[in-house]
């Protein structure tokens, strides 16, 4: 379950002390609400991890943080192109901890790291007092990234494809077109579902529509009898892995691969769905560029107890 509030209320949501804050430093300015909303003084060790490949867009950020946390920041750079970086840093800083509280902000991990993180937590549940993650909403105004190096299955993530079967990819749509139309083209589905937020499950009114204009422009490129669609919620991990789960059952005899392109929240319900259904792959798409003027941010914060 999700509980939403807005960033002048943040602070009311931690009314304990806090042994890790877990970060990722960005050209968003969205990596600072809890620096925002949350007394410093409640957050006993910073781990800051940043991608050395947008390392000068992130400096400004990097700089807020370190001048609030001082001698708590532990800087994590890791690259974006080695997934295995991001999981290795994050075993070697928390594969010794026990029975202590963790914060994490995810607004601006990658969707990749964001899906490491949750593998990684899932499987090491017991030995952690609490996980709870947060979410900065943001306004979307541009296109995030251009150009495509790389599509791979996300660390922890392979599934069990058998080359016999037929393909079932299952796209959640956002507002990078050209991301998504690489994945399908790439991965030459037997069927395509393609999933778009729900209004009542949208962030906003706003979002909702472009999200919609993004999707059928997309299914324009296919075929009718190849795709389908489907609904989720952008603001409800476990609403999003009960409908990616019904999505993956109702082609059995399919090898299922999720493809999640929206929001961080329905990244974390495609990680819990295929964390339910191990035989489900989820695959991340490496941009070449990134938008460093993509978004701005809102003030409503999500928060999700994990652990």
């Amino acid at each position: 379950m999700v509980i939403k509030k807005n960033i002048t209320d943040l602070h009311d949501s931690i009314n304990m002390d806090v042994d890790y804050f877990l970060t990722c430093a960005s050209f968003e300015d969205r990596c600072l609400t809890i620096v925002e909303g949350i007394d410093h003084r409640k957050i006993s060790n910073v781990l800051m991890f940043y991608v050395k490949q947008f390392e000068r867009y992130t400096l400004e950020n990097r700089n807020k943080i370190k001048s609030l946390y001082q001698d708590k920041v532990q800087e994590l750079p890791y690259g974006h192109d080695r997934p295995t970086d991001f999981a290795d840093l994050l075993l070697s800083k928390l594969e010794e901890i026990t029975d202590k509280s963790l914060i994490v902000d995810i607004s601006t991990f990658t969707r990749e790291s964001l899906l490491i993180l949750v593998k990684f937590f899932d499987l090491h549940r017991a030995r952690f007092k609490s996980v709870n993650l947060f979410y900065r909403a943001a306004e979307v105004n541009q296109i995030l990234s251009k150009g495509i190096i790389d599509v791979r299955s996300v660390l922890g993530y392979m599934g069990d494809i058998e080359m016999s079967k037929p393909l079932h990819l299952i796209v959640l749509n956002g507002f990078e077109f050209e991301r998504a139309k690489y994945i399908i083209d790439v991965f030459e589905p037997d069927y395509i579902s393609i999933g778009c937020g729900s209004q009542s499950g949208s962030i906003n009114t706003e979002l909702h529509d472009r999200n919609v204009e993004f999707t059928n422009k997309l299914i324009a490129y296919y075929p009718k009898d190849n795709i389908s669609l489907f609904e989720h919620s952008l603001q409800e991990p476990e609403l999003t892995r009960d409908t990616l789960l019904e999505v993956v059952n109702s082609k059995p005899d399919c090898n299922s691969v999720i493809a999640p392109l929206n929001n961080k929240l329905s990244t974390l319900g495609a990680g819990l769905a295929a964390i339910k259904n191990p035989s489900v792959q989820l695959c991340y798409t490496q941009a070449a560029d990134y938008n460093v003027n993509y978004s701005k941010k809102l003030d409503d914060v999500y928060i999700y107890k994990l652990v």
